[in-house]
């Protein structure tokens, strides 16, 4: 059984500074008890536990991160902590020659500022822990506001029973406390850590049906809790936006999913949705997941989002059928939103060439920060993969703080760029142009960038021009951004023997 006790400096010494006041006035009236009329001597103190070791510590907010391992702290983590949000301490142990096993009392230090929290652990070692086996390894739950900025760590394993056969065998008890003397900061970060997210129900009008996605609390509590488990956070703030209608057909081949991902960039636009927050739709295009399924299925689509500063592309669209589906949609395409590519598990295409881990498994160690359970890292593979039991790696955790981080800096700033005109196209699998939209952004697009022929009305060539070219997540093709040209521009063109498309309409230009 783990407990925790706050314990307060200052309150401990005004407790202690009241009970030499009372000392003081006993001696005055003769009452002070007299020392040397106790016979028996004082109880032992507790001790360390002998012939046992701590191996390594870890500390898990959603990702094992190592703060001690084979004798020495980590200087470079794999991933951030963040302060006010919950986790668990693991302590990892091994035994000495000659251990007899007993109780032993863990115990977890937690101090900040002048408040203390102790966290208690009673395991019985047998030999060496074991990752999968809690019952083999001190394991320390603490609540969101137990860290802080200042946060300084301590562990220490004591001796249940000092009398206890096997407490006064040989061995040291240098290598059962961590660190040795004193405490280990663990600077936690209090920036970033704020995840804004938009929903927005597509009224399905393409069949005349008007069907809208269940919004109910079912399905946010469901999408908020995804979000909150895989994404390195200690907010959440979702929001419901009204309805928006569309006509555009999507079937389950990708049909239409390109046309209303574009198409939600000028509805992000004239909602003024801010740049920080992410938009993300549900669609439900057939009566049921299955009647739509029924000749093949892509659930979601979003634009892998290259910079923090390209709002105009923060845009997402997944199924809406069921709670549970809608929430692993939407940490999927969201995860794109972030510049997240796939992990290679699953049929994935254009995995991510610097994912670290093989079959895209997580690597490390997962815990839930809400249910407390453990995610072995051998049975779960990245959420930004296709495999079917995902959690999230300490790869894509780290990333998706560093990107978090870009975009409240950004948020901070005071600076409010200008809005600037840009002409978008759609790009179908095999790099064709459609004119789309004009329209203004105040953040410059950022993506693989495309040379493209500017040309007049007569179809002579008026030069070159650079567009930004934003990929799909999930599907061929993309859209392509370019700076509006001059008033004498009339068509453009992108590759030698493309079609070239006017600016002023959907056709190709002759």
């Amino acid at each position: 059984m783990m407990a925790a006790l706050l314990r307060s400096t200052t309150t401990l010494l005004a407790a202690f500074a009241g009970l030499a006041a009372m000392g003081c006035a006993a001696g005055t009236m003769g009452d002070a008890p007299d020392f040397g009329d106790f016979s028996e001597p004082p109880p032992p103190g507790p001790q360390l536990a002998a012939g046992l070791q701590i191996t390594a510590v870890t500390m898990s907010q959603g990702v094992s991160i190592d703060l001690f391992r084979a004798g020495a702290p980590a200087d470079e983590r794999a991933a951030p902590l963040l302060t006010g949000r919950g986790g668990i301490v693991r302590v990892f142990v091994d035994v000495e020659a000659g251990w007899q096993p007993r109780p032993i009392r863990g115990e977890l230090w937690l101090r900040s500022g002048d408040d203390e929290l102790v966290y208690e652990d009673e395991e019985e070692p047998e030999g060496a822990s074991q990752a999968e086996s809690q019952e083999t390894t001190f394991d320390f739950e603490f609540p969101a506001e137990a860290l802080q900025a200042d946060t300084t760590i301590s562990v220490r394993l004591w001796e249940v029973e000092v009398e206890a056969e096997g407490a006064a065998q040989e061995g040291g008890t240098d290598r059962s406390a961590w660190p040795a003397v004193g405490s280990e900061p663990l600077r936690a970060t209090e920036a970033g850590g704020i995840l804004r997210v938009m929903l927005l129900p597509i009224r399905y009008d393409a069949d005349g049906s008007g069907r809208l996605p269940d919004t109910g609390a079912e399905v946010l509590g469901a999408i908020e809790d995804k979000l909150r488990q895989l994404f390195p956070v200690r907010e959440v703030e979702l929001t419901l936006a009204e309805p928006h209608p569309s006509e555009i057909e999507i079937l389950g081949d990708g049909t239409g999913f390109g046309d209303q991902l574009s198409a939600l960039r000028d509805v992000r636009q004239e909602r003024g949705v801010p740049f920080e927050t992410y938009v993300h739709a549900l669609v439900v295009p057939a009566a049921t997941m299955s009647s739509f399924c029924a000749a093949g299925c892509t659930t979601g689509l979003a634009y892998r989002v290259a910079s923090p500063f390209a709002a105009d592309s923060k845009v997402s669209l997944g199924l809406g059928y069921s709670a549970g589906a809608a929430a692993r949609i939407i940490v999927h395409e969201v995860g794109h939103q972030h510049d997240r590519g796939h992990a290679p598990c699953g049929n994935v295409g254009n995995p991510d060439p610097e994912f670290p881990y093989e079959g895209g498994r997580i690597g490390v160690e997962g815990w839930d920060v809400l249910s407390g359970d453990r995610m072995d890292p051998e049975m779960y593979a990245d959420f930004m993969s296709y495999c079917p039991d995902r959690w999230v790696s300490d790869y894509t955790w780290a990333a998706l703080h560093q990107r978090i981080l870009g975009v409240e800096g950004l948020r901070s700033s005071r600076e409010r760029p200008q809005l600037r005109p840009y002409l978008s196209f759609a790009v179908d699998a095999e790099g064709g142009l459609r004119f789309e939209r004009r329209h203004e952004l105040r953040f410059t697009p950022s993506g693989p960038q495309w040379t493209v022929q500017l040309l007049d009305s007569r179809g002579f060539s008026l030069g070159e021009a650079a567009a930004s070219f934003l990929p799909f997540s999930d599907l061929p093709g993309g859209t392509l951004v370019l700076p509006a040209p001059g008033k004498g521009v009339a068509a453009v063109r992108a590759g030698a023997g493309a079609a070239a498309w006017g600016l002023r309409s959907a056709t190709a230009f002759r």
